[in-house]
């Protein structure tokens, strides 16, 4: 009922090619046409490539709370680091910065100049003693890194969640 009202975004089988079906990095594929966007063909493709990942880090860092603090992104792959970028520009406080790949977690660092941390306790309390952590991107889709996320998230904090995750996620709410 979702998808036929255009509320794509909540369809009860939401899904996408290399997500729910094989096909993601295949060099051809047959798609409904109703999934396609067309480009200028003045614009660069590796630009419009960036369009998706883009849209969904600008949609995660504008669904954050607009409060003074810190805010952390965990994952540094495209969408990620997009978000890192994003809030480098527009958020007032500390950007911190978290990724188990420590060579791709050092580049979104040095382009956005962001803080690298690990996610463990006593990092993240010694990076945020003078601004809390009250809001984070969760842009890997590791139920255990994710877990750690919610164990360093100050009280009242704020996730937006965008990486795609498999298995289930259980959530202690104490």
């Amino acid at each position: 009922a979702q998808c036929r009202a255009g509320r794509r975004h909540l369809c009860g089988s939401l899904g996408f090619v290399g997500e729910i079906c094989d096909g993601g990095f295949a060099e051809q594929a047959v798609l409904p046409a109703r999934l396609l966007h067309v480009i200028d063909a003045g614009l660069d493709e590796r630009v419009a490539a960036m369009a998706e990942p883009l849209a969904v880090a600008l949609h995660a860092v504008r669904r954050l709370p607009k409060t003074v603090g810190s805010v952390l992104v965990v994952g540094c792959g495209p969408i990620g680091g997009l978000a890192a970028l994003l809030l480098s520009r527009t958020f007032a406080g500390t950007v911190l910065v978290a990724d188990r790949n420590q060579a791709r977690c050092a580049r979104v660092a040095r382009v956005t100049g962001a803080t690298i941390v690990d996610l463990h306790r006593d990092a993240i309390a010694a990076a945020t003693a003078e601004a809390p952590l009250l809001a984070a991107v969760e842009a890997t889709g590791s139920i255990a890194a994710f877990n750690q996320l919610l164990g360093v998230l100050d009280p009242g904090g704020a996730v937006a969640m965008v990486g795609i995750f498999h298995g289930r996620l259980d959530i202690d709410p104490n």
